[in-house]
């Protein structure tokens, strides 16, 4: 009897220690704080990009958590909610600007959450709280573009070496140009002749536009003369009007005379 118990409690006791080695393995493979507070905080996305339960959670390179659970919200697949336990001593940063972002360890690697810090004067967010997601990247539009990029690239290369085969065959203008010799210094000639002609008339202009100069300068002078001209004058007439000089005198002593001899006439 006292066998039979003793078994049977032996029995029990490793079906509990199994029981919690099984846990323990589980919590750490979730990489789960077993001896920490944690809390809860959520975000949304529109594509999990095969995000799983358990995936650990980093603020800036670090563990602080982990996925605690996803699941649809509402009738569609369109919205998918993401719970996530974070450990309590980070919560200080996690503000309600701060966003989370579905990202790839490595290059084919297993996703993860990184949360990016918001700004630090921003409220806390509390247990069971939201904060801002950013969708991920999706690989697959990235390597449908990629393989259309290609294509292109493909067919323009292809319309390239066709280009290229007829300038060395000697086909088309730049072909005719580049194979013909006779062609090629007709065209040298051609070019040759054109600067000479520029160069003449460059010079030629140069030379009229040193007349140009010079007959603008010789204009000038007349004008500064004509000028001093008209100002002496105006000094000449204010002076006769004034009646001074020989010709103010004059002209007023005449005034006198007329006036006096108009005078005697009348009187």
């Amino acid at each position: 009897m006292k066998k039979g118990m003793a078994g049977a409690k032996l029995g029990i006791f490793i079906f509990l220690g199994s029981v919690l080695l099984v846990i323990g393995i589980f919590m750490l493979g979730n990489k789960e704080a077993l001896f920490k507070d944690t809390y809860t905080v959520k975000a949304y996305f529109h594509n999990i990009e095969g995000l799983r339960n358990g995936a650990p959670v980093r603020l800036s390179g670090i563990d602080v958590g982990a996925v605690k659970e996803i699941r649809i919200i509402g009738d569609t697949v369109s919205v998918l909610e993401v719970s996530m336990r974070l450990l309590t001593e980070i919560e200080r940063f996690i503000r309600k600007d701060t966003y989370a972002e579905i990202q790839t360890e490595g290059l084919v690697g297993n996703k993860i959450v990184s949360l990016k810090m918001g700004n630090s004067e921003g409220e806390q967010v509390e247990d069971g709280g939201m904060i801002l997601s950013r969708e991920p990247v999706n690989f697959a539009d990235i390597i449908e573009e990629t393989q259309g990029i290609m294509a292109y690239t493909k067919e323009m290369t292809k319309d390239l070496s066709e280009i290229v085969q007829k300038v060395n065959t000697g086909d088309g203008t730049i072909g005719k140009l580049l194979n013909d010799d006779d062609l090629y210094y007709a065209a040298a000639n051609l070019t040759e002749s054109a600067d000479r002609s520029l160069l003449s008339i460059t010079s030629e202009l140069n030379i009229v536009t040193q007349q140009f100069n010079k007959l603008g300068a010789g204009i000038e002078s007349v004008v500064t003369n004509v000028n001093n001209v008209v100002a002496r004058l105006d000094l000449l007439l204010l002076s006769v009007s004034e009646g001074k000089g020989v010709i103010g005198s004059l002209l007023k002593e005449g005034t006198t005379q007329d006036s006096s001899f108009t005078a005697i006439l009348t009187g």
